[in-house]
């Protein structure tokens, strides 16, 4: 299998989870938003790490930055291969941003990390303006670091017989 399926495979059981989740798990719960369906966004493998998925996962009730696998994971193999347990917190860097991310698995989809970004979603008018919001995260945490400026050159400290004479480093008179 080419790493195009392979991701486009995880994509597709990501969606299918959370779809299943919404319909089995949320269903009829209030702050769930009608306009809005569950729709994974970005969801790519960065160069730092290219076994991992990174991208967002947008539901009705919530949206957070994801990672996973891109080969499936039972929870005892994640464990294994330093993905954080159930429950537990691990601080990841996405980008040039540190972020702690909670440890999940689900039937199907196996272990993955996720870190809230919004919920409920009530302040998005549509699916439209989530998934907007959702590219505008990707394009900041995918941004490249800006190149370190040059210090700027600190004044020399006059010597005392210089500052008692009222001379300032470095001016002759």
């Amino acid at each position: 299998m080419s790493q195009a399926q392979a991701v486009a495979d995880r994509v597709q059981a990501l969606e299918q989870r959370f779809a299943a989740i919404e319909r089995e798990r949320m269903a009829g719960l209030p702050f769930l938003h009608p306009g809005l369906r569950v729709q994974a966004i970005g969801v790519a493998p960065l160069a730092a790490e290219p076994a991992v998925l990174t991208g967002i996962l947008l539901t009705p009730w919530f949206m957070n930055l994801v990672r996973l696998p891109l080969r499936p994971l039972d929870a005892l193999a994640g464990l294994a291969s330093g993905w954080a347990g159930v429950g537990l917190r691990v601080s990841r860097r996405i980008g040039q941003q540190p972020l702690d991310m909670l440890g999940g698995v689900e039937p199907g989809l196996g272990v993955f990390e996720s870190a809230s970004l919004f919920s409920p979603m009530g302040e998005f008018v549509d699916q439209a303006a989530a998934v907007a919001a959702a590219l505008e995260v990707l394009h900041q945490l995918h941004r490249p670091t800006p190149a370190p400026t040059a210090p700027l050159p600190t004044p020399a400290a006059p010597s005392r017989r210089g500052f008692l004479m009222g001379r300032s480093a470095g001016v002759a008179r």
